[in-house]
């Protein structure tokens, strides 16, 4: 049986990684592209309406009036409903892509509260609904605050390539900065904390196993 919780060493990390898609793998896999296959559907119902009723209203205007620019004379009529999908088409790949992002956190969690996959694609849907202002929340903080930090940082860090001394740190650096993120995400999606005090604990984690974790990111 799998063992969620315990600690682990570097080759812990590859030899349960293999054993975790050997017990869930089928399962986690199904879910995943069932609900990804939904929103590219969305997504591609969307981009042929868009074009079917755009492009067919844009060819008829210019056969009947071929001497004027019927084209920049659409988009002006219809600047709004133009405006209005783009708007619809954002939300619709937002979502896409924040579900992309949680979906192995959540589904964790479901196997934590379940001890096994028993649970369905409703399931996960209704766990991802229950956290979307969460993940909202996270991600703006990640934008608006971690994420203007660590661009200075990495930064610094190019240029101190010039240097040689700071190629060896880039290469420590990228994957910590990227676990730091990650374990940050999972507290928060999985305990009871605030933002910061997940970028706090994520950082305590981190300092405890360094090598170990980074290494597994690497």
């Amino acid at each position: 049986m799998f063992e969620l919780y315990k600690k682990r060493q570097l080759g812990d990390y590859i030899i349960d990684t293999f054993s975790f898609f050997k017990t869930f793998g089928k399962h986690f896999f199904k879910i995943f592209f069932i609900i990804n296959g939904a929103f590219l559907l969305i997504v591609g119902a969307l981009v042929f309406f868009f074009l079917k009723s755009n492009f067919q209203a844009v060819i008829n205007e210019s056969l009947d009036h071929p001497e004027t620019d019927n084209l920049a004379g659409y988009f002006n009529d219809n600047f709004g409903l133009l405006i209005g999908f783009s708007v619809l088409f954002f939300v619709v790949i937002i979502a896409l892509s924040l579900f992309n992002s949680t979906y192995p956190i959540l589904y964790l969690k479901l196997v934590d509260q379940k001890s096994k996959n028993n649970f369905t694609t409703e399931d996960v849907v209704t766990i991802f609904r229950q956290n979307l202002w969460k993940i909202i929340k996270f991600c703006v903080g990640l934008i608006f605050l971690v994420v203007p930090m660590l661009f200075v940082v990495i930064i610094l860090l190019f240029f101190l390539c010039f240097l040689i001394v700071g190629i060896p740190l880039l290469l420590i650096a990228i994957p910590t900065l990227f676990t730091w993120v990650n374990f940050s995400f999972y507290t928060y999606l999985s305990e009871d904390k605030g933002f910061f005090q997940s970028l706090n604990h994520a950082y305590l984690l981190l300092k405890k196993d360094f090598w170990t974790s980074i290494g597994a990111t690497f």
